[in-house]
């Protein structure tokens, strides 16, 4: 168990909060059937936090490894691969996946999609409508555009099976072939990339 509660915080982007390495610990031992917090027993959860003072700090509920030292035996210790760190990102996706739209979502799971090269996931991730009204405000804007170009180079990153795209030309945004779900949404409106208003409102 402290295994993968190690190894989740290695590949994390900037540490876990402590019910999310409960959570997606849960995920990895017992599948999606069984809640996050229903999981793990709260007394191995307990002691696992009293190792975790430790070796980790915590700002604003998030922890990460106190020092280098103790993430690189992390490595050697647990992780040892390039495919094993590999799938810890797409565990992390997974359970990043499942949570509503909020910051931590939208901070963490683009990232573990990306280093894992599960492009699909990272589109849908950034231009699912619910997804997409949280990235084009001023806090999250400039790291979509970030994620948009990098998906770009990807040639799955357009798909005819989706029915509708997100096109970038010459600095606008644009949704095209939306569905009625979508084009009834103001984010359909073509946005200018610098401005939060969309292009002739």
């Amino acid at each position: 168990m402290l295994g993968w509660v190690l190894s989740l915080l290695f590949v994390s982007r900037h540490g876990l909060s402590d019910r999310e390495i409960q959570g997606a610990v849960t995920l990895a031992k017992y599948g999606p059937s069984r809640a996050p917090e229903d999981g793990l027993p709260q007394r191995q959860m307990d002691a696992i936090n009293t190792l975790l003072k430790d070796m980790t700090m915590e700002v604003d509920g998030i922890r990460r490894f106190a020092n280098a030292s103790l993430s690189n035996a992390v490595w050697e210790m647990y992780i040892k691969t390039p495919e094993r760190r590999l799938q810890l990102h797409a565990l992390l996706g997974r359970y990043f996946m499942a949570m509503e739209p909020c910051d931590r979502k939208l901070h963490e799971l683009p990232y573990h999609l990306e280093v894992a090269g599960q492009w699909s996931k990272l589109k849908h991730a950034l231009i699912k409508i619910e997804m997409f009204k949280c990235w084009w405000t001023p806090k999250h804007k400039e790291e979509f555009i970030k994620l948009w170009a990098s998906l770009s180079k990807h040639p799955s990153f357009r798909t005819p099976q989706d029915g509708y795209v997100v096109v970038w030309r010459g600095g606008m945004c644009t949704w095209s072939n939306a569905p009625p779900a979508l084009a009834a949404s103001p984010t359909r409106r073509t946005r200018q990339m610098g401005g939060g208003e969309p292009a002739g409102s």
